[in-house]
């Protein structure tokens, strides 16, 4: 049996299948094995990986039809015989020391939740991101809350709410229940994080970066999916009330985080052609976004997004789009 199982959703990544099956076959830390999920592709990617899994027995290919990357992590979750999970996505890499980093803490300090710092790739440029946690010992629930929980509200992230910058025991997890949630459109990772974090697990971080992030041309985040938006302001919705179940009293930026998310969506949607005027629309007449706009913080803002902000407080959607289609060309 495998010490770490390391779960990959695949759909349509042939383009970058080898590099990332490569960085995990390059691991110091042997035993592992790689549960490469596929979701339905129609690309060559079964046809890479079957490759692979002739070739290292290590390396496990499950088939299931198109149900998207949460159902396919859930999946391997499932099969995963390690006592140990970690996630990678398709189009990225990880470091050949990850594993045994992830591991030695893991076991030395019994943590249920391992995290690491990462970096992003950016054509030729590795631009790497620090959490700036207490590293190398088990936080108290009142670090946890204060350093890590606090993350989903002062907008550096740090990566708290990615699923690839966690070594998460599996033992835990199932016993705590947590699954990753399959009815969203998107930041599933966001909120399974959220429920790992309130179940007060036993969190270690560490200062290594081992994890990174590829920016590819046509990447899943990078697109715009229908009902993503109604989604962000139920997430804004949750954090709500995670900051009064918390005492926090993160309210003006729980509101900036609103506006701003809505302006991201607005770009995103006057970016993709055809360009769905229709959805826009809704987002800027939304009741929700309007009661943001009042409470929110414009110095935390950057300075297009300000002037965006402004005309939706103002209602003077005119400007709105002209600002959006002047952004996006």
């Amino acid at each position: 049996m495998p010490q770490i199982s390391i779960v990959v959703p695949v759909y349509n990544a042939a383009k970058y299948l080898p590099r990332t099956i490569a960085s995990v076959q390059a691991q110091t830390y042997e035993d592992w094995e790689l549960l490469l999920v596929n979701d339905g592709s129609t690309d060559n990617s079964v046809q890479i990986i079957e490759q692979y899994a002739n070739k290292d027995s290590r390396i496990k290919l499950i088939n299931q039809k198109n149900s998207g990357p949460a159902h396919a992590r859930n999946v391997g979750i499932k099969n995963a015989q390690g006592r140990y999970i970690s996630f990678v996505d398709s189009d990225d890499t990880i470091e050949p020391c990850m594993m045994q980093c992830m591991y030695d803490v893991a076991t030395k300090y019994q943590a249920n939740i391992v995290m690491c710092n990462f970096a992003t790739i950016l054509g030729n440029k590795r631009i790497v991101s620090h959490h700036g946690f207490t590293c190398n010992c088990i936080m108290t629930q009142n670090q946890l809350r204060q350093e890590v929980l606090c993350r989903y509200f002062e907008g550096n992230n740090a990566g708290v709410s990615s699923l690839c910058t966690k070594f998460v025991d599996r033992v835990w997890l199932c016993s705590a229940g947590i699954t990753i949630p399959e009815n969203r459109v998107r930041a599933e990772d966001w909120l399974f994080n959220l429920h790992c974090l309130e179940a007060g697990p036993r969190f270690c971080a560490i200062n290594d970066v081992l994890y990174n992030y590829w920016q590819n041309e046509g990447s899943i985040m990078h697109s715009v999916r229908e009902g993503e938006w109604k989604q962000h302001f139920e997430s804004m919705q949750i954090l709500f009330e995670v900051n009064r179940r918390h005492g926090f009293h993160y309210e003006q930026s729980i509101a900036t985080q609103c506006v701003n998310g809505s302006i991201e969506h607005l770009l995103g949607i006057y970016a993709n052609k055809p360009v769905r005027i229709d959805v826009a629309e809704q987002i800027m007449h939304y009741p929700d976004l309007h009661k943001a706009l009042k409470d929110m913080n414009i110095k935390k803002m950057p300075k297009v997004f300000k002037l965006i902000a402004i005309a939706l407080k103002v209602k003077q959607y005119w400007v709105v789009r002209m600002l959006l289609k002047i952004v996006v060309k």
